[in-house]
């Protein structure tokens, strides 16, 4: 469960899965379990069993008892992991894993950023597709645009850049930060916790950095498909529910006001297309414009929670 020896002794790992790929999954506990202290893993459906019995003596397991989602599951193992007294939580969704030795990189400029007066509210990896190495980079808005970076700011003591927010997976924080944040929205189930949560922080102070030479594989959506009348730009391609959480959690997160305006104005012509282009040309469509609409309309009468019928 716990290991004093482990480089990382003082980090605790947060793993949420639900119904997870058992190769990736396993791939990410043998990457981590051995470089820290405890390992949590909520099983939101399915994850015991894909991790196999020979595997969960060396893990914590938390069953819910039904599918609470990411915020919720986070949530539970930061209380396990920091009543532990690890003084670091890392997060990973069940798609994800750590290259080479990216947490240790992670806690270097954390130490390094806090050491030169800076206020890091949380840090985290470069996410790197597997198969076509693509990376999402990093977000910092910008008035009504947004940023896209992956490279160091050059007036950081670290190998760091300043963004507005980093996807849960790969994040990691302290846990004075994180009690004074408070825990992740379990409103919005899965799709938005990790926007809302940073733009809660920054609203306290806190920064946000992306680690340029942090690296962590990453599932980016389910499929790609390719765009004829975009010059043959990809569009990553997500579920019908997951479409309908994306679409309602930003609604949502257009009621917070400490989710900055810049964003909500920049990101409602991206809802737009958004619909448009899966409506029209993701297959589904009649299932994508369902779940799209449905999410439309729980977003506007501030609907939350789990979504309540399948797409």
């Amino acid at each position: 469960m716990s290991d004093s020896r482990a480089p990382y002794a003082h980090v605790g790992v947060s793993i949420v899965a639900y119904q997870p790929q058992a190769e990736t999954l396993v791939k990410l506990l043998e990457a981590i379990s051995s470089q820290v202290r405890t390992v949590v893993l909520v099983d939101n459906g399915g994850a015991a069993e894909a991790v196999g019995a020979s595997r969960c003596g060396h893990i914590v397991i938390l069953d819910p008892g039904c599918n609470v989602g990411l915020a919720a599951g986070h949530n539970l193992a930061l209380a396990r992991i920091f009543a532990a007294g690890c003084s670091h939580a890392l997060l990973f969704d069940q798609d994800s894993v750590p290259q080479g030795d990216m947490l240790g990189e992670l806690l270097r400029i954390e130490q390094r950023l806090t050491a030169n007066s800076h206020s890091v509210g949380a840090v985290g990896p470069l996410p790197i597709s597997e198969g076509d190495s693509r990376t999402t980079g990093f977000v910092r808005f910008s008035g009504l645009w947004r940023d896209i970076l992956s490279h160091a700011d050059a007036d950081l003591p670290a190998p760091a850049c300043r963004c507005d927010f980093l996807i849960t997976s790969g994040t990691l924080l302290r846990r004075e930060v994180f009690d004074r944040v408070g825990p992740f929205a379990e409103s919005l189930f899965i799709d938005n916790v990790d926007l809302e949560w940073c733009c809660r922080a920054g609203s306290l102070g806190y920064e946000i950095y992306g680690a340029a030479e942090a690296r962590m594989q990453h599932a980016l959506g389910d499929r790609l498909m390719l765009l004829p009348v975009a010059g043959k730009r990809a569009l990553v391609i997500h579920n019908p529910l997951r479409i309908y959480y994306m679409t309602r959690n930003r609604l949502l997160l257009y009621r917070m006001p400490h989710i900055p305006l810049g964003w909500k104005l920049a990101d409602f012509p991206r809802l737009v297309i958004k619909t448009l282009l899966f409506g029209l040309l993701a297959p589904p469509r009649l299932r994508y414009l369902r779940a799209t609409l449905a999410g439309m309309l729980d977003g506007l009468w501030g609907r939350d929670g789990p979504a309540r019928r399948p797409f």
